[in-house]
């Protein structure tokens, strides 16, 4: 069976709930979900994927959210409805609440996270958020999940139409694997592939994803100088974006090279400024390394391996 946290905001209700291990939860109306792969939280090496969606979007994006989710107990998290006040999710194991927001709804990354732990008085938690931009309604607002990011087409701002600035997981302890020799054996296959047979290094906290030493940066800027920008140009609108919590190169789609990069973002988070978006959607095309990532490996470290 998979465990499902539904969390109604509008009624101010937790309800936890088991689907059939067949069973995909489809999202209705308004609804916003966060999915972990089914055998993530047991540690193996590489498994980070988490799948965020709605009815009309998907995205899915690394680091150590997914993990974290699963070690809780979950393998979703259901999010109905919006919240009359801005609110934060905070999930401790079998303790699901829902606590305000209202001192933290329109900080930056930094400064919500130093306020979260203070409220919790915890240090060791997970955060994914939304940003200023997702505040006010930027359409490609982001949802951040520590140095990662998705959900530009939508999700971010969908996030914060519900008046939900983040949710908060605590650390909880990995699962435990019914056969510890099998679990063994694949992450050892998996690091000698990699060239780095010190298991131990792949669960450094300080890597970028759980259980991956691939440590791959962000791609931004160099996608954003393919558009024609310097390097200090790209680098500037890439900090702009990351301190509102917008995607930097749609941000960069729309500028023009004359403008003042700072004051067209204000314009657009704080005044409304209105902009023209193409569509970010690509046609995936299936190869062999497809059915890994569905399990919900990282592609980077796939693509190291084949």
């Amino acid at each position: 069976m998979k465990k499902v946290a539904v969390v109604d905001l509008m009624i101010n209700q937790v309800l936890i709930k088991n689907i059939e291990d067949n069973q995909n939860l489809i999202a209705e109306d308004d609804d916003l979900v966060f999915k972990a792969p089914s055998l993530c939280g047991y540690g193996i090496l590489g498994l980070n994927r988490l799948d965020i969606y709605s009815q009309n979007s998907n995205s899915k994006a690394g680091g150590y959210f997914a993990h974290y989710l699963k070690c809780n107990g979950y393998d979703y998290l259901l999010i109905k409805g919006k919240s009359k006040e801005p609110v934060y999710i905070y999930i401790n194991n079998e303790n699901v609440f829902i606590k305000s927001a209202e001192e933290i709804y329109f900080l930056d990354k930094e400064s919500t996270e130093n306020k979260i732990k203070k409220d919790l008085n915890k240090e060791d938690i997970e955060i994914a958020q939304v940003g200023i931009a997702a505040c006010h309604g930027v359409d490609f607002s982001r949802i951040i999940l520590g140095n990662k990011s998705c959900g530009k087409d939508g999700l971010g701002k969908l996030m914060g139409e519900k008046n939900l600035k983040a949710i908060v997981l605590n650390k909880a302890e990995f699962l435990k694997p019914k056969c510890r020799e099998k679990l063994y054996n694949i992450n050892t296959k998996i690091a000698n592939k990699l060239g780095n047979e010190d298991i131990e290094a792949y669960y450094n906290d300080q890597n970028n994803c759980f259980g991956c030493i691939v440590n791959c940066g962000s791609t931004s800027i160099k996608k954003i100088m393919k558009k024609g920008f310097s390097l200090e140009e790209a680098q500037s609108l890439d900090s702009i974006s990351n301190h509102y919590g917008m995607d930097s190169c749609m941000f960069a789609s729309i500028v023009d090279k004359e403008e003042d990069f700072e004051k067209l973002a204000e314009d657009i988070v704080f005044n409304n400024k209105s902009y023209e978006l193409k569509s970010s959607k690509k046609s995936k095309i299936h190869d062999e390394s497809d059915e890994f990532e569905e399990l919900g490996f990282c592609r980077f470290l796939i693509k190291k391996i084949y």
